[in-house]
């Protein structure tokens, strides 16, 4: 009788401590999911100040990775309207200006296009990483956030994809796309040159 006695308070002990355990594996399961952790920027990242960018100006588009040969431009395909990596040169579509939204967001619109495109992210279910020009409009996709790096180069990002993630390129194929933003990342900071006065063109 003794051993039945045994055996049953082991088997019980056991059974407390099975449900135990996935009564806290489901806590840190759904608490990290209300909860998720985010890196964080470092120190030297600031958010741009509606001064640092002047709205009046075209900006051209360089990233450290590809270097200052190599600007920022809209394919000509006069359908899906997306973005490369070309020589630099006197094309419209290296001509960018950034409109003001709200603090540290802004529509970035090109000379080529107008007011009527604005860079925007593909919502296709498959290709959500990539950018293209698309018709303005009241989207997250639209909506860049502006990150100064202590060199001077900035990270973009839009609302989207979520500020973790920024304008990227990729390596020796130079295609413009969304990554994770890292700090080593040479295809994400970019430098931004004033071309013009946006009213003398």
């Amino acid at each position: 009788m003794s051993s039945q006695w045994l055996i049953l308070l082991i088997f019980v002990a056991f059974v407390q401590l099975a449900v135990t355990n996935v009564i806290y594996s489901n806590f840190d399961d759904d608490d990290h999911k209300q909860n998720p952790i985010e890196p964080e920027d470092l120190p030297s990242h600031t958010n741009v100040e509606e001064g640092d960018i002047d709205s009046d100006y075209y900006y051209r588009l360089t990233d450290s990775y590809s270097g200052e040969k190599l600007a920022l431009d809209v394919i000509n395909d006069g359908q899906n309207y997306g973005l490369n990596m070309v020589p630099v040169a006197d094309y419209t579509g290296q001509y960018w200006r950034f409109v003001h939204v709200r603090d540290n967001v802004y529509s970035l619109r090109t000379r080529f296009l107008g007011d009527a495109y604005s860079l925007d992210i593909i919502n296709d279910g498959i290709n959500n990483n990539k950018p293209h020009m698309a018709k303005t409009g009241h989207h997250t996709g639209q909506h860049w956030h502006l990150t100064r790096l202590i060199d001077g180069t900035y990270n973009l990002s839009n609302e989207f994809t979520g500020l973790n993630m920024a304008l990227d390129i990729s390596r020796n194929s130079h295609i413009v796309h969304m990554s994770a933003k890292k700090t080593d990342y040479s295809g994400q900071q970019w430098q931004l040159t004033k071309i013009g006065r946006i009213d003398s063109y």
